[in-house]
């Protein structure tokens, strides 16, 4: 056993509970966390720590060869109130106020002279979790200091559902039996939970603290128990048993099978809470959500009664249905193909929304490419809806803004980008704005606010919470994981279907946990998935370019080249150093730098690309862009237009001044919008002096461009970001494409092929997520053996 001492029990500062300081081992935290009730304090860096466990810690801490220490005063205190201590813990012994204090048994109730009673020593985490529906600490604490009984009652389940023990002196008792036989046959449909703090029943049907239905049953079971009591669901369950707490099985039930299992007599006569029966009731109405979402997935054309009816006769049939569909549901996602015209669709339905005064604002939140384009549309197709964008420095948004909110200026759309919208003065002015407008909101390309810890997510949520109608549009909501989707699916329904926490809701649908990050995912939990993707369905409509247009074919091209001379050399330095670095590597630490791993390959895309992107000096023709250029002279000599595509600066420089006879533009963040806007229009031009060719980099110009001009796509190199590569890809296959469209990669080593190849994957798996269909929970970064493998095929 090491003779350093890992941990330290002592009382703490007031000397009113015990604390544990960590003194050197990581281990040793790992063990505190093991133990129920223990809770770190930011203010003195040391955990709380319930003193019936502290002899099930030291055991610990012994079985694992770890010293741990108790200060002499705490260790005497200890012993000295030992006998009584264990007294009341064994229940043998019902303990007054007084005793509960001095044995440093919390959280306790006290009984007050006015009959009224106090939850003592209960830590800020506790009552949170106790009581989210108050906002703030110290009004948590006064309301816990006038309890009335029944208020009580409430918080004793509440506890019990979160694994929080409160300690109950003798008087407190006798009033909770008191207030049991008084109200023991209230317990039947329609009950109140607070009656669950008194009354244990066989079984019964409620919402945890997650509000999640919940089957509670008292004793312990397994799930093998459960289904003999439920044999009609046995093999297909309604359930996931979560843990035994206090001698009850508390098992969550999923939404999808909800309404179906009360045709069930025994399921049908458990009593249910009034809460349980207000959300059956809202389950029923999701449910007819879903199957009205289902027929309009089907519909191929809609009779659209709107005043505007020269634009509806205009529009394409899944148009007509995708306004139908907006008009019907106040929050909706549009998750069609890129270039289906979802622009379009909510501008329609905007103006007929604004004609019936349900709303008189439409702001749309962008990426900043797209600004351009949706003033364009209004001004093509709607020109009688006036709208603005925002100016450019802080002090003019700011007067802007104001004369918005005082009615001087009376756009019907406002336009901002998402970089605007993060910043805290503007998304503070749009709150306001949006607090007394009705506002219609529409995030465009909603992926972007996929991260739920990111600044621009939290400043939309203080927007979207004030307006009656939203819309989410995006052909590519998770281009990452499944997980993408809570953030999007909050800004909707503000947490009815997902949860209001999300690491609450990615615990549900994952197994989480490593040595660096308690919330990193270790793999998804197919079943929780499932359901989550049902919820899901119930807002979205999805249809795909093949369903709803008749589109010309779209065509993959991979054209195989090989590194030569100087070029060869520099990629193979490159690979050599990240076979070392990969070998060397331990499984978890491949894990842990896994982002940083990703990254660095991409320095070997670059020299396969253009040595000069990391060298200048480097002098000679890119293996590629020999190959470019053959591509460029077959297409511009068949009288087409070409994209061409890459993920780096240097390259855009170098191709525009390489392919200048054919008027070539540039796309990229260093371009300013009005020039991308004018280069785009340039380039759509069929003038016969436009340009021939558009440069641009998929993260600046993957979204919302339309460039069916051309009908040819060239990859000069990609990185790991589904998202760029699945939008980029349609932006010249979308409605208007009267030509084949080839999509070309050009692919110089073995980094190119395993990059196309997890592209594809990523793939694939947006489309099960967005059908509905089981997922195929295949690891979506490649693993260290694939690398390994890939960097030495080429060493061969």
């Amino acid at each position: 056993m090491s003779e350093k001492p890992s941990a330290i029990i002592r009382f703490n500062k007031s000397k009113d509970s015990i604390h544990l300081k960590v003194l050197a081992s990581r281990s040793a935290v790992k063990l505190i966390k093991s133990i129920l009730g223990a809770e770190y304090q930011s203010k003195t860096k040391e955990y709380s720590l319930p003193v019936e466990q502290v002899g099930l810690l030291i055991k610990k801490f012994q079985e694992k060869n770890q010293v741990i220490l108790v200060e002499q005063e705490t260790k005497d205190y200890l012993l000295e109130t030992q006998e009584l201590r264990s007294k009341i813990l064994s229940r043998e012994y019902q303990p007054s106020s007084n005793e509960l204090k001095n044995c440093l048994l919390f959280p306790f109730v006290h009984k007050n002279p006015d009959h009224t009673y106090s939850l003592k020593s209960a830590s800020t985490k506790k009552l949170k979790t106790l009581l989210p529906e108050i906002a703030h600490f110290n009004d948590r604490k006064q309301f816990c200091n006038k309890l009335k009984l029944q208020n009580l009652s409430e918080i004793i389940w509440k506890a019990r559902l979160a694994n929080i023990r409160i300690w109950l002196s003798k008087e407190v008792r006798a009033d909770l039996l008191l207030l049991r036989s008084k109200n023991l046959a209230s317990f039947k449909n329609g009950y109140a939970d607070w009656l669950l703090g008194v009354v244990t029943p066989e079984c019964c049907l409620t919402l945890d603290l997650s509000r999640r239905p919940v089957l509670i049953l008292k004793g312990r079971y397994t799930t093998k128990e459960i289904a003999g009591i439920f044999p009609d669901f046995a093999e297909d369950p309604f359930w996931e048993i979560v843990e035994e707490r206090e001698g009850l099985t508390i098992a969550t039930l999923y939404d999808s099978k909800l309404l179906e299992i009360f045709d069930v007599e025994e399921i049908a006569s458990i009593p249910q809470s009034q809460i349980f029966i207000d959300y059956l009731t809202k389950i029923r109405f999701r449910s007819e959500t879903l199957s009205e979402r289902d027929r309009f997935n089907q519909l191929k054309d809609f009779d659209l009664k709107i005043h505007n009816q020269n634009l509806a006769q205009k529009l394409y049939p899944h148009q007509r249905v995708a306004i139908a569909w907006i008009l019907k549901q106040p929050y909706c996602f549009i998750a069609d193909d890129m270039g289906l015209g979802k622009t379009l669709s909510v501008l329609t339905a905007f103006q007929e929304i604004k004609r019936t005064n349900s709303c008189e604002l439409l702001l749309v939140i962008c990426p900043n490419s797209l600004v351009l384009n949706w003033s364009e549309e209004i001004k093509r197709w709607i020109p009688e809806l006036v709208s603005a964008t925002t100016p450019d420095t802080k002090a003019t948004r700011l007067q802007f803004l104001k004369k918005i909110k005082e009615g001087i200026l009376r756009p019907d759309v406002l336009v901002i980008n998402y970089e605007e919208a993060r910043l805290g003065y503007v998304a503070s002015e749009l709150a306001e704005l949006t607090s007394i407008k009705k506002t219609f909101l529409c995030l465009d390309e909603s992926q972007r606010v996929k991260n739920p810890l990111s600044i621009t997510f939290k400043a939309i949520v203080k927007i979207a919470k004030f307006c009656p109608r939203r819309v989410l549009l995006s052909g590519t909501p998770s281009p990452r994981d499944f997980s993408d989707l809570w953030s999007q699916q909050f800004l909707l329904d503000q947490g009815e279907r997902f949860g209001v926490n999300y690491y609450e809701w990615l615990e549900k649908v994952a197994e989480l946990g490593s040595k660096w990050s308690r919330f990193s995912v270790k793999s998804f939990k197919p079943q929780a998935v499932q359901e989550y993707l049902y919820r899901f369905q119930e807002l979205l409509l999805r249809r795909k370019k093949s369903e709803v247009i008749n589109l010309p074919p779209k065509i993959f091209i991979r054209r195989d080249l090989k590194l030569t001379g100087d070029q060869l050399v520099r990629y193979d330095q490159i690979r050599e150093e990240l076979l070392v670095q990969l070998t060397t590597l331990e499984g978890e630490a491949y894990q842990r730098s896994i982002d940083n791993i990703l990254e660095q390959f991409l320095r070997a895309v670059q020299i396969a690309s253009n040595p000069r992107i990391i060298d200048s000096t480097w002098k000679g023709d890119p293996v590629k862009f020999l190959e470019l250029d053959q591509i460029v002279e077959e297409v511009i000599s068949q009288d087409q237009k070409l994209v061409i595509w890459t993920n780096f600066t240097e390259n855009i420089r170098e191709l525009v001044i390489r392919y200048k006879a054919y008027q070539a533009r540039p796309y990229y963040g260093e371009v300013k919008t009005v020039d991308r806007q004018k280069y785009v229009n340039e380039f759509q031009s069929a003038d016969s002096g436009a340009a021939k060719i558009l440069i641009a980099i998929p993260a600046a110009g993957g979204v919302g461009i339309n460039l069916t001009a051309a009908s040819s796509a060239v990859y000069l190199d990609k990185t790991w970001n589904a998202e760029h590569w699945l939008q980029s890809i349609d932006r010249i296959y979308r409605i208007g494409q009267t030509n084949s469209v080839n999509i070309i990669s050009l692919n110089a080593c073995s980094i190119d092929y395993i990059i196309s190849k997890n592209l594809k994957k990523k793939q694939e798996l947006l489309n099960q997520v967005m059908d509905a269909k089981e997922i195929d929970f295949r690891q979506i970064y490649p693993t260290q053996a694939e690398l390994i493998s890939v960097l030495k095929k080429e060493e061969k």
